[in-house]
């Protein structure tokens, strides 16, 4: 097990410079671990927080547009 998680952190895109974007979003990384592995589904439902936090958000009008990682922009 710990040399799956040496091999995914390994595999990772690398880190630009300070104040470039990140080489990739929560969407894509959620694609990258595989939704259905064991790191997906825990990864995912970290994800889930953050995208419910958005709707919120988006509900009480403090984000025009939210970017949500698990659930759909119908379910937002």
């Amino acid at each position: 097990m710990g040399g799956n998680l040496y091999y995914l952190l390994a595999s990772l895109p690398s880190l630009g410079g300070l104040g470039t974007a990140p080489p990739m979003g929560f969407a894509e990384l959620l694609d990258w671990l595989g939704p259905s592995s064991r790191y997906g589904r825990l990864v995912s439902l970290i994800f889930l927080s953050d995208d419910l936090l958005q709707r919120e958000a988006f509900l009480a009008g403090q984000l025009e547009e939210p970017a949500p990682a698990v659930l759909t922009m119908g379910q937002i």
